[in-house]
């Protein structure tokens, strides 16, 4: 009997500490998740925005298609210049015997729809006249006249305008455009019909324009002829369809 009441009052005692075990194992793992959570969650961490990088790439060329060219004195008057315009950038070159070598490379604001240069020349006794580079904006009809600053190896805007009309109908063919061989005007064909006439001085300023009437409306070029005379230039139209056909209109001359 003694040992009957032995083995109730063991089991029960065994079974008790045998539950505490689990119990405490269980708390313990609670604790553990408890904690990770916490690490996990910080208050630092869950604070931040969540964000998204992302890396765009791309490559850009410069333009290689040569829309206009010239040649001339423009940054030095002894030797010659190569002037070339790619879409909206300027490009200038020194002719030297060895080849091309690079002066200055710039951009415009607009694509270059006309490029003329006024050489630089030996005024005697006076002071050189520097060289002038007309360059017209197709997209907003603006022209400027710049020059070379070779102190700062740059260009600088001498004067600018804007060559728009409020009326006329835009040429088909691109805008054309040309200066006297005495340089003292700038002719511009922009619209149909009509040739605006741009004046201007030794130093480059522009002066007040005109237009003069056409009656032809297909100009596929026109060039002011040489002239000896300093009130009088002349020039020559070509107004043809595709350029050599021989009819009334191609190679008419107007003062």
């Amino acid at each position: 009997f003694s040992f009957f009441l032995l083995c109730l009052y063991v089991l029960p005692a065994h079974k008790k500490s045998h539950t505490m075990s689990v119990t405490d194992d269980a708390t313990m793992m609670d604790a553990s998740k408890k904690e990770g959570l916490q690490h996990h969650s910080s208050p630092s961490s869950s604070s931040l925005p969540s964000t998204e990088v992302f890396n765009y790439v791309v490559t850009a060329h410069k333009p290689t298609a040569v829309s206009y060219s010239c040649v001339g004195h423009f940054t030095h008057l002894e030797r010659q210049n190569l002037i070339v315009a790619r879409s909206n950038r300027i490009e200038i070159y020194l002719l030297t015997e060895e080849g091309l070598e690079p002066v200055l490379e710039t951009t415009v604001y607009g694509r270059i729809a006309m490029l003329k240069l006024c050489e630089g020349r030996k005024n005697g006794d006076r002071e050189n006249i520097p060289g002038r580079l007309v360059v017209v904006t197709e997209d907003r009809y603006s022209l400027a006249v710049l020059s070379y600053d070779a102190a700062t190896n740059t260009l600088r805007t001498v004067s600018s305008g804007d060559v728009s009309d409020l009326t006329g109908r835009p040429v088909e063919h691109g805008m054309l455009g040309d200066i006297d061989r005495n340089a003292r005007v700038i002719a511009l064909h922009i619209y149909d019909g009509l040739i605006k006439f741009i004046p201007f001085d030794e130093n480059g300023n522009l002066l007040q324009a005109f237009n003069a009437n056409l009656n032809e409306l297909k100009v596929l070029d026109f060039v002011f002829l040489p002239s000896t005379s300093s009130s009088t230039s002349g020039i020559a139209i070509d107004a043809s369809e595709y350029g050599n056909n021989n009819n009334n209109n191609n190679g008419n001359a107007s003062d």
